[in-house]
């Protein structure tokens, strides 16, 4: 693999507009010789600080969450957030897909992809799309996942209670932010992610799937998005983000119970996830 390299500007959202809609009207050559990969995880995991690393590099696209929240079209794509996208996710989601994520790009892009929560796409309507997942053959799956399945339950509820998903403007005080958690939703979610977690193996058998875990993509980040561009077939970077850590207080401070749901968790296979 090469050396790493610096990083140039890319397209910004409205030129990749253009971009791509040269494309489709055959004024500029576009390529499907890329390789296609999508990230699986849950939320609060630091999947929008992938996606954000994953957008720096120029050789790559990565969207957001593209069946998610209606709102919110493809997470970050000018052409996929149109009416008439939506329209299309909403009918054909697969056709969507192949119209509007693993579409041709310029020739220079060597992967593609967009990450998607366990959860999503489950509906009638759109669920046929994880067979279609399934079924092309070189697909790759980077499964992001969390360690400390306590500090994700408790990020999720802390982002519910302030309305807050994202770190931006003034960092909101601890005060406004400390939540009560529940042990026996505690360990519901715990016990749902572990079953996702392994879903993702199953499900995902025959393609190859690249484990990362949030911890490393923060302490190490080079080494760990070098592992996650070798998987994906990009050159090695310095790849940079914007996005910052909402929640850097201890536990204690966040979970106004802490002492109480600390001791009620004594003994389980999760009594490790007290610890700072």
């Amino acid at each position: 693999m090469s050396k790493l390299k610096k990083i140039p500007g890319k397209l910004n959202k409205l030129q990749q507009h253009y971009v791509n809609k040269a494309i489709d009207m055959n004024l500029l050559k576009g390529d499907t010789n890329y390789q296609r990969y999508m990230i699986v995880c849950r939320s609060r995991v630091g999947s929008n600080l992938l996606v954000s690393l994953l957008n720096s590099h120029p050789d790559a696209v990565c969207y957001a969450e593209i069946f998610g929240d209606i709102t919110s079209g493809i997470g970050g794509s000018f052409q996929g957030s149109t009416a008439p996208a939506i329209a299309l996710r909403e009918q054909q989601p697969v056709d969507y897909v192949e119209q509007y994520i693993y579409r041709k790009y310029p020739k220079g892009i060597k992967a593609a992809g967009f990450k998607i929560f366990y959860y999503h796409a489950r509906t009638d309507q759109w669920e046929k799309v994880w067979d279609y997942f399934k079924s092309i053959p070189d697909l790759k799956i980077i499964h992001l996942k969390r360690d400390n399945q306590l500090k994700v339950h408790l990020s999720r509820k802390i982002a519910a209670k302030t309305n807050k998903w994202m770190a931006n403007g003034a960092q909101t005080a601890v005060e406004d932010k400390a939540v009560e958690l529940v042990k026996e939703d505690c360990i519901k979610d715990f016990e749902t992610t572990e079953n996702w977690q392994a879903w993702v193996h199953e499900f995902f058998a025959d393609h190859p799937i690249l484990d990362v875990q949030y911890n490393d993509l923060v302490k190490d980040r080079q080494a760990t998005m070098n592992k996650i561009t070798d998987f994906i077939g990009l050159n090695r970077a310095t790849l940079k983000s914007e996005v910052r850590k909402q929640n850097k207080e201890h536990l204690s401070d966040l979970i106004t119970n802490y002492t109480t749901l600390k001791k009620e968790f004594e003994g389980t296979r999760w009594a490790g996830y007290f610890e700072e």
